[in-house]
């Protein structure tokens, strides 16, 4: 065979393997640790785009997130993951950063670290931006001098606590009724929130079998501060993941008008005393019953007994009527205008339940209930 020819096959055999695993869709040569590498060392924001997954999707996010300039500290080292190093490359990898040191809450000196989440795509691997930053669509500080009422997603790190506060304290039975989470942030730093989520529902039931290893977890959980809740406590409105990668293309979006009334069906049928903080007072009308005259005819002081009265009263009526708020299903928003959306849930019976819930800026409040009989 002629050395040339016989060269060049030689080399094929060689390479082929090669541009199988590394070489065929447009993957790259590049490591996880040298993608990473290369983010990090990019000069300005709109650089990071060529290495991120979806940059499409995340350039306004980022625009948004690096507007101050706040680009992490030059790091010090890039620790390989052991995935990335075998000679099957994995879908996901996980690369360590150290920037250093910083300091802890006793004062202490700890290690500064973020670990780098990264997809392999036909171009290679990508850095999903949204999860190894833990982005959110607000920062924590702002949240809390907000609080608004409308639920919104948050990737958070969280953990089982026995803080019981504000509306969910102890002695309003906030232990037997909830757990209470521990919330903190990308880096680790407790946000000084603590959420607070149903025992009895599934999503509450899913958490608990997530965090009763008593270990801090990854999650995206929809949250929403009580209405005119003074305290740093918010409700748990949704259970979306313990994962801050957003992949499950089953996860419906549930309007948050939806999620809001049935909140306040629950608080209600259980006699909470934060239910009253989820209705419109002023506007309320229960069951063909116009509240508003007869509430606004009460001095001050009136109006909070017979606020309070109103909740035990509803809860105990329920309950001797037999009422299952588990038998209320297929929740559903049914209408829209403007400021005012119409939520139905249906009956085990031939009757659905109609909740009307107003938004004013970023808060809601339920402004009627009423239970009709289907056609």
């Amino acid at each position: 065979m002629d050395k040339i020819l016989y060269r060049a096959l030689v080399t094929a055999i060689f390479f082929l393997p090669l541009c199988f695993f590394g070489c065929s869709k447009g993957i790259t040569s590049d490591s996880p640790e040298a993608i990473v590498r290369k983010y990090l060392n990019a000069p300005a924001w709109e650089d990071r785009l060529a290495f991120v997954r979806y940059p499409e999707k995340v350039k306004p996010l980022m625009s948004e997130h690096y507007k101050d300039g706040k680009f992490p500290a030059t790091f010090v080292s890039i620790e390989s993951d052991p995935q990335s190093s075998s000679t099957q490359m994995a879908e996901w990898v996980e690369v360590k950063v150290v920037f250093g040191n910083k300091t802890g809450f006793l004062g202490q000196q700890i290690e500064d670290t973020r670990d780098y989440l990264l997809q392999l795509t036909k171009d290679g691997y990508k850095i999903d931006w949204e999860a190894s930053v833990g982005y959110n669509s607000i920062e924590w500080k702002a949240y809390l001098a907000q609080r608004p009422t409308k639920m919104i997603k948050f990737r958070l790190i969280g953990e089982l606590s026995d803080y019981f506060n504000y509306e969910f304290r102890a002695d309003l039975e906030g232990r037997k009724k909830y757990y209470s989470i521990k919330l903190s942030d990308a880096d680790g730093t407790d946000v000084g929130i603590h959420a607070y989520i149903f025992r009895g529902t599934e999503e509450g039931k899913k958490i608990f079998e997530l965090l009763k290893d008593g270990e801090p977890h990854y999650m995206i959980l929809g949250l929403r501060f009580l209405p005119n809740s003074d305290g740093d406590v918010v409700l748990v409105s949704r259970f979306y993941q313990n994962s801050w990668i957003e992949e499950d293309t089953s996860i419906v979006e549930i309007p948050d008008e939806v999620l809001f009334a049935r909140e306040a069906l629950i608080f209600l049928s259980s006699g909470e005393p934060a239910s009253e903080k989820y209705l419109d007072w002023e506007n309320l009308k229960v069951l063909d019953m116009n509240i508003r005259p007869i509430y606004n005819s009460y001095s001050e002081w009136e109006q909070y007994s017979f606020r309070k009265s109103f909740v035990e009263t509803f809860a105990t009526s329920f309950r001797r009527k037999g009422g299952n708020i588990n038998a209320l299903n297929n929740w559903r928003l049914d209408s829209e205008n403007g400021g005012t959306s119409i939520v139905v849930a249906d009956f085990e019976s031939p009757y659905y339940l109609r909740v009307v819930v107003s938004t004013f800026g970023e808060n809601l409040q339920v402004r009627e209930i009423s239970v009709i009989k289907k056609k």
